[in-house]
């Protein structure tokens, strides 16, 4: 498994389909099997004799019991995403082994985790979930277990819904600075408006000769007036008195 993980940490360059997938599955319930048979549930209690009394406490029966909680425990997760998907299948009246996107990683990668940082929480949940429940059993004092549970499920939130507070965080500040441009604006609105007006100065005529008065253009033929051929007559007679030079 970890000369697979190399090649499967992302960007990954190897996928495991189906087969290896439920290879793996069965190598991790043969091994907790395997693994907690070959221990004593008995040297794990605190009174040896009390395990077998009618009157025994529950969690002195948990070390009894250490071999079926244990592999279950580990397996918490992939259990609880399994039935969530059989049962979400089945409300939509697909087939539970038809392949969808609503598995515990593709949800994770919805709210804005990263592949890596999504593959590390199910790791911390799987391990939280393991080690709680051996402390459980094994230590005498419950009340630390209790506390130390209590504690890094609240990191475990805070890390899985990070994407979700920054969003909610970002649309607050979003708002209050909305509120604050709008505030601004009418404040700057009455202030323009209590404002007293300047009455415009007329502006100066303008010097100068006097502009043609607009008309139509002349029809083909017709005569164009004194004025309009003064400019043509004078250029026509200083080009012929300098040809008579």
């Amino acid at each position: 498994c970890l000369g697979f993980l190399a090649h499967n940490w992302d960007p990954a360059r190897m996928f495991m389909g189906d087969t290896g997938s439920m290879l793996l599955g069965m190598l991790l319930a043969a091994t907790s099997i395997t693994v907690m048979g070959g221990i004593d549930p008995y040297q794990l209690g605190e009174n040896v004799q009390q395990l077998v009394n009618q009157t025994v406490t529950v969690h002195k029966l948990v070390p009894a019991y250490l071999p079926l909680i244990m592999p279950v425990s580990v397996t918490l997760l992939p259990i609880a995403d399994m039935v969530m998907a059989v049962v979400r299948r089945t409300k939509a009246g697909m087939s539970p082994l038809a392949a969808d996107k609503g598995h515990l990683h593709h949800r994770m990668l919805q709210i804005g985790h990263s592949k890596r940082r999504a593959v590390l929480i199910m790791y911390f949940w799987a391990a939280l979930v393991a080690f709680v429940t051996v402390l459980f059993a094994v230590t005498p004092s419950r009340q630390p277990v209790v506390y130390l549970a209590i504690a890094m499920t609240l990191v475990g939130l805070l890390m899985l819904l990070g994407p979700r507070l920054g969003d909610h965080r970002e649309r607050l500040r979003t708002k209050a600075r909305v509120r604050r441009g709008g505030s601004a604006g009418s404040a700057r609105h009455r202030a323009r408006g209590a404002a007293p007006s300047v009455p415009s100065t007329p502006s100066a005529p303008r010097t100068g000769p006097a502009a043609p008065p607009a008309g139509p253009n002349p029809a083909p033929g017709t005569a164009i007036p004194a004025i309009a051929k003064a400019p043509d007559d004078a250029d026509g007679a200083i080009r012929r008195g300098s040809l008579l030079r």
